[in-house]
């Protein structure tokens, strides 16, 4: 009776080795999924990634648009990935990368036949990085590392200021006002005011000026010094480094008259 007791003894097992015996291997297994998936990126990402396009270039900037083109890689390519963001170029951006950029700022994916690519509905006034890259879903997704590219949209010149009038308000003081100009591409809009001299129409050939420059949309001036004269008013902003400038809007402003100086 003793010996069949031994023998069942020995094939008893604690908790702990039953932990043991089942845990091990499950953590094995998963250490060994863990180093594979590990390997998979990192071999997609390093060695494994295809190669970049070649001669990555600007072919054009016209009119709120740019285009660009291409060589595509001698290796296999199945789709091109383009991202395309902007930011002002002059003065506070008040639009997201993705909106200067236009449609293009949403992100493209081409064809791989295709070498060349169009982007417009381009903000004026705005730096444009574009990246490039080269897809492959050959066994596993791989990505090449990128080109980029910069390009820089110019801004236009402001339409002319509107609606402007002249009112003596009293002997001493002229009120010039103007409404602001409907399209503005750049930095903030700052306006040059010119008092001139002219013997014919304020549009026509003017002698000589002074000059004013004013953030506002209005100005006043001396009564007296300008009856008779010509005032031009110019809407300028700031693109980079170069100021654009709108044509004028032109006035002449009457002589005061005594009756009205009186009022």
């Amino acid at each position: 009776m003793i010996q069949p007791q031994q023998g069942y003894a020995k094939r008893r097992w604690t908790p702990m080795q039953v932990a043991l015996k089942i845990g091990l291997p499950v953590l094995v297994i998963a250490i060994i999924i863990i180093v594979v998936i590990f390997a998979g990126v990192s071999s997609g990402k390093g060695q494994g990634a295809p190669p970049d396009v070649a001669n990555f270039s600007l072919i054009s900037v016209d009119n709120g648009s740019f285009s660009l083109a291409w060589q595509a890689p001698e290796s296999r390519v199945d789709e091109y990935w383009i991202q395309v963001s902007g930011s002002a170029a002059g003065g506070d951006d008040d639009r997201g990368p993705a909106r200067r950029a236009g449609p293009c700022g949403n992100g493209t994916l081409l064809n791989r036949h295709v070498t060349h690519l169009t982007c417009d509905s381009v903000e004026p006034c705005t730096n444009i990085t574009v990246t490039l890259r080269v897809l492959n879903f050959d066994r596993s997704p791989k990505v090449s590392r990128g080109m980029s590219l910069a390009v820089f949209v110019p801004g236009s010149a402001p339409d002319p200021p509107t609606n402007l009038t002249v009112n003596t308000t009293s002997p001493a003081v002229t009120l010039v006002e103007w409404e602001a100009p409907a399209a503005v591409s750049g930095g903030p809009v700052t306006y040059d005011v010119k008092l001139c001299d002219a013997p014919g129409p304020c549009d026509g050939a003017i002698g000589d000026c002074e000059e004013f420059k004013t953030p506002e949309t209005r100005l006043e001036l001396n009564s007296s010094h300008a009856s008779g004269r010509c005032v031009l008013v110019e809407a300028t902003t700031r693109c980079s480094r170069a100021v654009l400038r709108s044509r004028p809007a032109v006035a002449r402003i009457t002589a005061v008259h005594t009756e009205v100086a009186a009022r």
